[in-house]
């Protein structure tokens, strides 16, 4: 391991990749400014420099996303509900949690990076907001280029999502079909015969209370989300070029990719 001056600019030479231009120390740079780290192993090199130092915008590499992720007083599509103070009980687990590709466990792609509680409000318009939680992340566009002209061109037509993981202590069988009754989290999950027959058959709203969230799956067309609310957008919006959809090179699954870009742009 050691130090030394890096005397050119490290700079993008393609999705995923970094071109790197390294010389001897010379003493008209100042030391402060272009300080390296170097670590070499036998597998590989990593060289650490700061962003600033070499000359990169984060922006190229990182995608940062806002959004709505979950919430309270209404029931999701899935049958999912939460009362306010279950999002206040489970709001400390959010940040930090995972950031999946369309519910694929396997197939991390960033993560939940803050969360805030938002209360129930009424909007200027009159329209009526519940308690939800607003979660931001980050993607790791510089390890999956393709998924992130992907999401690029979702958040350019409005059609961004995230989808909540979440798992809790009890489940209550509530909403008008409910029975009140409230079972263990995996009674209700596993369907035994401690859950009520109507959170066995999913013919009622599940409360779930005292939540812990495990991550959240950034949804994109033609995949909807649970929760119709969850729309999210990026931070700072990036244009997206005609050719840099056709020419996105995915990691996997190459007949998704193509159908998910066709709906987008056929949905313009």
């Amino acid at each position: 391991m050691e130090f030394f001056e890096v005397l050119d600019r490290i700079k993008p030479s393609g999705p995923g990749n970094l071109s790197q231009s390294i010389a001897r120390p010379q003493s008209q740079i100042p030391r402060q400014q272009s300080r390296a780290l170097v670590i070499d192993t036998p597998e590989k090199t990593v060289i650490t420099v700061g962003v600033e130092q070499a000359g990169l915008d984060f922006e190229d590499f990182l995608t940062r996303i806002s959004g709505r992720l979950v919430g309270a007083e209404q029931a999701n599509g899935n049958g999912q509900f939460w009362a306010t103070e279950d999002l206040q009980f489970g709001m400390g687990s959010v940040a930090h949690g995972p950031l999946n590709w369309l519910h694929h466990e396997r197939k991390i792609i960033g993560c939940l990076t803050d969360a805030s509680l938002v209360q129930r409000q009424t909007a200027s318009d009159g329209a009526f907001e519940p308690a939800h939680i607003r979660a931001d992340s980050v993607m790791w566009s510089y390890l999956f280029p393709g998924e992130t002209v992907v999401v690029r061109e979702a958040a350019a037509a409005q059609k961004l999502y995230y989808s909540m993981e979440c798992v809790s202590k009890q489940v209550q069988c509530a909403g008008p079909s409910g029975c009140g009754a409230t079972m263990e989290y995996l009674d209700a999950h596993n369907k035994t015969e401690k859950a009520c027959a109507h959170v066995r058959e999913r013919a009622s709203a599940r409360r779930f209370i005292k939540p812990a969230f495990q991550g959240a799956a950034v949804i994109v067309p033609p995949v909807a989300p649970g929760w119709s609310g969850a729309n999210a957008d990026l931070l700072r919006r990036v244009e997206t070029s005609k050719e840099g959809r056709a020419t996105a090179a995915f990691t996997d699954d190459e007949a998704m990719a193509a159908q998910i870009l066709a709906f987008l742009g056929n949905g313009r």
